[in-house]
């Protein structure tokens, strides 16, 4: 068990989803699922990583070892109160991004009005890079990037939306992707294209964005 499900109880050990976000570095094809989802065998959430805050890593390293559990636990929905994540899920986004999308693009938020240890992570970032460090991290969006944690995997039912890297969408067809078990025909797919400069930015594109935040 990891230090994060510890401090949370996450147990069973959970399948982890990101809310509103679609991230290259966990792979090539890319799942959208309905909203309901969420009713159905969720364990907890959490406003960040949960395993990047809980073990210091990246930029959550500012965060001091002694405050990463109780930070943790304040960022976190579970128990008597996971009902109430959606709602502030919804209130975040307004109050720190002008457009909904922008979050699922990864622009860095808004934190004005925030006082928890995402907030002193970005501020600390931001001015010692504005005063010349060099050897800081980058403001990566493990920090503000809410976590969904299940108790089991989504049904397939629930999929609305399969994304393709462009090397994926190349070396499967239509026919190939149904076969690989029970694709429901609701069920749009987005392939990606590859750039000029030979990088596959499908899972950024403001069709998938789009897509994360009106599923």
């Amino acid at each position: 068990m990891t230090a994060a499900e510890a401090i949370l109880g996450a147990t069973p050990r959970p399948v982890y989803c990101y809310v509103g976000c679609l991230h290259p570095g966990l792979g090539t094809v890319g799942f959208i699922f309905d909203e309901a989802c969420c009713s159905d065998g969720l364990q907890g959430v959490s406003r960040c990583d949960s395993g990047g805050l809980a073990g210091g890593i990246g930029p959550f390293v500012f965060v001091p070892e002694e405050d990463r559990e109780s930070s943790l636990v304040e960022l976190s929905f579970r128990d008597g109160h996971l009902e109430e994540w959606s709602t502030a899920f919804d209130s975040e986004l307004s109050a720190s991004y002008p457009m909904p999308v922008d979050y699922a693009q990864g622009v860095v938020p808004n934190t004005h009005g925030w006082s928890d240890a995402r907030a002193r992570c970005l501020d600390l970032i931001s001015r010692e890079t504005a005063a010349g460090r060099t050897d800081m991290p980058v403001a990566d969006r493990r920090l503000w990037t809410w976590e969904a944690r299940f108790a089991q995997g989504p049904a397939h039912h629930q999929l609305r939306v399969l994304v393709l890297s462009s090397s994926q969408a190349s070396s499967l067809t239509w026919d190939e992707l149904r076969e690989l078990g029970d694709l429901p025909a609701h069920v749009k797919v987005i392939t990606g294209r590859s750039s000029a400069a030979g990088t596959d930015e499908v899972f950024s594109s403001l069709e998938v964005t789009t897509a994360l935040v009106e599923t």
